[in-house]
């Protein structure tokens, strides 16, 4: 290959040796420009980030509130901390026919006592695992409409 044509490292500009389909002369100059481009684009987060985010934010919230495995709280203190309800990972339907909604192990339902938006934090147990519903029922699914 001639120099006119020479692939350059798009991290250094150096010339690449090596493979025809090289981007990078090195390990060192792919991590760098990598990092460089995430730092760029640090304010531009994706979708999946946005929710993996709140998953690890409300996960955190729900255990520091739940410290007994069952805890009632305002929803209000929820909701101060940074709480989103609507970002969950799972459903859990009682016998009793409640449907508790998961982050992970922390389980949480709202609900009205004495004109009160309250919530009933809980831990996960071994004895609801068959019970495990992925999608919620269209009764669960039109109340959160």
């Amino acid at each position: 290959m001639n120099k006119e044509n020479q692939k350059l490292c798009k991290a250094c500009a150096k010339p690449i040796f090596g493979r025809k389909d090289k981007i990078y002369c090195d390990a060192y100059c792919r991590s760098n420009f990598q990092y460089k481009k995430s730092k760029i684009s640090k304010g531009k987060k994706s979708l999946h980030e946005k929710i993996a985010k709140q998953l690890r934010k409300n996960k955190q919230i729900l255990k520091k509130f739940n410290k007994s495995g069952k805890t009632i709280i305002q929803e209000s203190e929820l909701l101060t901390a940074g709480f989103n309800p609507s970002i969950f990972t799972h459903y859990w339907e009682s016998k009793k026919g409640n449907q508790y909604r998961f982050v992970y192990e922390q389980g949480f339902m709202n609900f009205i006592e004495k004109n009160k938006a309250k919530y009933i934090l809980i831990t996960w147990q071994e004895y609801m695992e068959p019970q495990l519903k992925a999608k919620p029922s269209k009764r669960t699914y039109n109340k959160l409409k």
